[in-house]
């Protein structure tokens, strides 16, 4: 079963020069599989309570965007944004789903818009994203007894038993991005745009 709760909130201010939008939101995310018990390899401990659980995953995250709006009237535009997250991520069950993590990321982003004639409008924009992630890693002891039992080496052991490890990490990195669009009539332009980007890694991927 899958069930998802969201609340957001939109406020905008504005004044004959400016725009201020401001979005929060709160999201639960709360996903569960059942499956009765059964051993995935000899000697799996059985839980002592909900053993029909096989995944319990709850995510919860806290977020809030803002982007000021300068000179909209103008040829020259401007935008100023902010970002703000923050994600908690709780598991149970007997199967392993993903690692129990928290994450905080935020980003600053600042986007030009520069209208050189009534059919060429130019664009550029800067943003710089940061993360702090914090996961707690997952040794499954009972399966690491098992290999042993069955006479496999210690690398082996650590490569299937060690579900997760533990990460505590910073990110930070900057996107860019320029482009032009030339407008030919009211349905129809063309745009061009090169740019650079990135993306945090995954809670599965560091863990």
């Amino acid at each position: 079963t899958s069930n998802h709760f969201a609340v957001t909130n939109n406020t905008e201010w504005k004044t004959s020069s400016l725009r201020l939008l401001i979005n929060t939101g709160y999201q639960n995310n709360h996903r569960r599989e059942f499956e009765s018990f059964h051993e995935n390899y000899e000697g799996q401990p059985e839980p002592d309570a909900n053993d029909n659980l096989a995944v319990d995953f709850k995510l919860q995250t806290y977020s809030t965007n803002a982007r000021l709006y300068l000179d909209e009237k103008e040829k020259w535009k401007k935008i100023i944004g902010m970002s703000l997250e923050y994600q908690q991520n709780r598991v149970g069950g007997y199967e392993f789903f993903l690692p129990r993590y928290n994450q905080v990321a935020g980003g600053l982003s600042f986007i030009n818009s520069f209208e050189a004639s009534e059919k060429v409008l130019l664009q550029a924009g800067l943003r710089y994203d940061l993360a702090h992630t914090n996961i707690t890693g997952f040794y499954d002891n009972a399966l690491a007894s098992h290999l042993q039992d069955e006479g496999y080496d210690s690398q082996i052991i650590q490569q299937y038993a060690q579900r997760a490890y533990d990460v505590n990490r910073n990110f930070g990195n900057w996107s860019a991005s320029v482009g032009t669009k030339y407008i030919f009539g009211q349905s129809m332009y063309l745009q061009a745009s090169v740019g650079k980007t990135f993306r945090f890694p995954s809670a599965n991927e560091l863990g």
